[in-house]
């Protein structure tokens, strides 16, 4: 089963398969401030 996205995250993802762009949208656990912490993640 995939999990499902927040609403504004399936836009983003929506909009990269109509582009034709490869993409993953993770959901962290907690939120990260800044990109170190979501790369660390």
């Amino acid at each position: 089963m995939t999990p499902t996205l927040p609403t504004r995250s399936q836009a983003v993802a929506d909009a990269l398969a109509a582009a034709g762009l490869p993409g993953e949208i993770r959901v962290l656990p907690d939120s990260a401030r800044t990109a170190a912490e979501a790369a660390a993640a």
